[in-house]
C-alpha cells in the first residue's frame, strides 16, 4: 500500500471517529433531556413548584436548549447519512444551523495559510455556491479571498485557530467596519453580530463556519457548543469532499498516464513502420516495387 492510500485510510478513520463522537453527543443530549424532564415531573408531584420556581424555570429552559440542540444535530446527521451528494451535505448543515439560530445568513469558508474563501452560504432559504454568491452578493469579501489579520483571531496563524469567536458588532470592528460587504450587506440587513466557529481536523484548521445575527441576539453557552458540534459536521463533509476530489484526480491522472503509454506505444510502432519504409526506399529505387512494399507495411 502506497503512502497516499495509507493517508486516505487514516483520514477516513478520523472522519468515522468524528461522526461517532457527534452521534454520542446527540445521545447524551437526549439522555440529559430525559433526566431534566423527570426532575420537573418530580418537583410537580412534590408540590414544590412554587418554592422551587426559579430552579424549575432554569432547568426547564436548559431542557428546551438540550432538546433543541439534540433535534438540530439529529436532523443534520440524518441528512448526512441519507444524501449521497457531497455538495448537498454542506447545504443541509448550513440550513440546519440557520433554522436553529433563526439566522438568515450562514456561511461555510475554506482557507489556506493566510486567506479565507467563501464556498457556500445559506441565504433566506436558498443555498448559494460561489457562482450564485457572485451574482447575488458581488461585493462579498470572501469571493476574492479575505486575508485574515492575526490580531483578529487572537494573534494565531489561521491554520492553528481552534477558538470560537463572537464578533459583537462588525460596524465598529477595526478589521471589518470598512469592508463593502459589511457596509452594504451585513449592516443593511441588520446583521452586525457574528459567531465564527473554526473547522479543524486533528491539528489543522481547514475553514470556518459563520452565523450572522441581529445586534440584540444573545448567545448562550449551549448554543455556542451546538454551533461547534454542527461545525464538526461541516468539517466532516469538507474533508469527505477533499478526499473524493483527490481520488477523482488520482483516477484521472492514472487514466491519462495509461492513455499516454498507449499513445507512446502507437507512435513507436508508427515510427518503426516509417523507418522500415525509408530503409526499403533507400535500398530499392524501383518505384512500383517500393509502393508494393509500402502497401504490405500498411497491411502489417
Amino acid at each position: 500500500m502506497d503512502t497516499a492510500a495509507s493517508d486516505l485510510i487514516n483520514r477516513l478513520a478520523a472522519l468515522e471517529a468524528e461522526n461517532a463522537a457527534l452521534r454520542s453527543q446527540l445521545q447524551s443530549c437526549e439522555q440529559s433531556c430525559a433526566v431534566l424532564q423527570a426532575e420537573v415531573i418530580e418537583l410537580r408531584q412534590r408540590g414544590q413548584v412554587s418554592s422551587n420556581a426559579e430552579v424549575l424555570v432554569n432547568r426547564s429552559a436548559k431542557a428546551v436548549n438540550v432538546i433543541s440542540s439534540g433535534e438540530a444535530l439529529k436532523r443534520s446527521l440524518d441528512l448526512l447519512s441519507t444524501d449521497p451528494d457531497l455538495d448537498n451535505m454542506v447545504g443541509h448543515v448550513l440550513t440546519a444551523i440557520a433554522h436553529q439560530f433563526q439566522s438568515p445568513l450562514t456561511e461555510y469558508w475554506s482557507q489556506d495559510e493566510h486567506t479565507a474563501y467563501v464556498e457556500r452560504i445559506y441565504w433566506k432559504g436558498q443555498i448559494l455556491d460561489r457562482a450564485a454568491i457572485r451574482h447575488v452578493f458581488p461585493c462579498h469579501v470572501g469571493l476574492e479571498g479575505f486575508k485574515v489579520p492575526p490580531a483578529m483571531i487572537d494573534g494565531l496563524p489561521l491554520r492553528q485557530r481552534k477558538k470560537t469567536i463572537v464578533y459583537d458588532d462588525h460596524s465598529v470592528n477595526p478589521f471589518t467596519k470598512d469592508l463593502p460587504w459589511v457596509i452594504s450587506v451585513l449592516l443593511v440587513q441588520g446583521l452586525p453580530k457574528e459567531i465564527n466557529v473554526p473547522l479543524f481536523l486533528q491539528d489543522t484548521t481547514i475553514g470556518a463556519l459563520t452565523i450572522h445575527l441581529p445586534q440584540d441576539y444573545q448567545f448562550t453557552t449551549e448554543q455556542i457548543e451546538l454551533a461547534q458540534a454542527l461545525g464538526h459536521q461541516v468539517t466532516l463533509v469538507a474533508e469527505m469532499q477533499r478526499l473524493a476530489e483527490a481520488a477523482k484526480q488520482a483516477a484521472i491522472s492514472h487514466e491519462r498516464e495509461l492513455a499516454a503509454q498507449e499513445r507512446a506505444a502507437e507512435l513507436a510502432k508508427a515510427n518503426e513502420s516509417l523507418q522500415r519504409s525509408l530503409n526499403q526506399l533507400a535500398n530499392d529505387r524501383n518505384l512500383e516495387s517500393f509502393l508494393g512494399r509500402v502497401l504490405q507495411e500498411a497491411i502489417r
